[in-house]
């Protein structure tokens, strides 16, 4: 994870460009929790993987308490700024072992805990536990594993980007590897950024996602405690089949 945070650090800058796709993707996901946290009667969020703030600047303005943090400084630089004004406050700190207090809900969204290995989603797993309430929840997503091997497309170099935000431009290169003897997706960028009147520059990022089969999941998470309410796809559906690219799990602290 600690190599995964520089490439976080390094990327921060132009995260949102180039991860989030605008508002579309933010809106569309907090929309899904909003819908989620409305059920249970949700107050007080905590969120272990902020990023840039998509998820906790959007509950804070929809009236949500929200306590945001992240394990990358440059990412919560750019939250911080992104929310002058709105009374948030983040922090950094490590979703496998802080401490925060007690919540209603805790989010860790887009492909967070992917970025771990198994024992480390374990320790988040039994730490989020710890720092909800009797009842809570835990709302997480993760790429399906299922639905990645059904994907016959051949992964070679293609660009899955070209975006323009503010006069600068990006294209981005993407290669992904599935080694599906040990269920890990290997994923390698490399992201071109024209600034007007400077010189044109590239970064290089690769990440390692631990994924899993959906039964191994579910045994995680009812081992650490949590009852599963519901299994969603990326559309807000129930998660029926293996084609859906992720799942949104809803879980309850038992």
């Amino acid at each position: 994870m600690d190599r995964e945070k520089n490439s976080y650090d390094s990327l921060a800058e132009h995260y949102d460009v180039l991860e989030r796709d605008g508002e579309k993707i933010t809106k569309k996901i907090n929309d899904f929790l909003g819908s989620v946290f409305k059920k249970h009667s949700v107050k007080a969020v905590l969120d272990v993987s902020c990023g840039t703030g998509a998820q906790a600047i959007g509950l804070v303005k929809e009236g949500y308490k929200v306590t945001a943090c992240d394990y990358s400084e440059a990412m919560l630089d750019i939250a911080r700024k992104k929310a002058m004004g709105l009374g948030l406050s983040f922090a950094k700190k490590d979703m496998r072992s802080s401490s925060y207090g007690q919540f209603d809900a805790v989010i860790a969204i887009f492909n967070v805990v992917a970025h771990v290995d198994k024992e480390d989603f374990k320790k988040t797993l039994k730490n989020v536990w710890s720092n909800l309430k009797n009842e809570g929840i835990f709302v997480f997503d993760i790429i399906s594993l299922e639905g990645l091997k059904s994907d016959q497309s051949v992964r070679r170099w293609y660009i899955d980007t070209m975006a323009e935000n503010k006069g600068v431009k990006y294209v981005r290169f993407t290669k992904e590897c599935l080694d599906k003897n040990n269920n890990l997706l290997k994923v390698s960028h490399k992201t071109y950024v024209q600034k007007p009147s400077e010189q044109l520059k590239k970064l290089k990022e690769s990440w390692e996602l631990q994924l899993y089969p959906m039964a191994e999941l579910k045994q995680l998470v009812k081992s650490a405690g949590f009852e599963i309410l519901n299994i969603y796809d990326e559309n807000g559906k129930d998660f029926g089949n293996n084609t859906a690219e992720s799942a949104y799990f809803v879980l309850k602290k038992s």
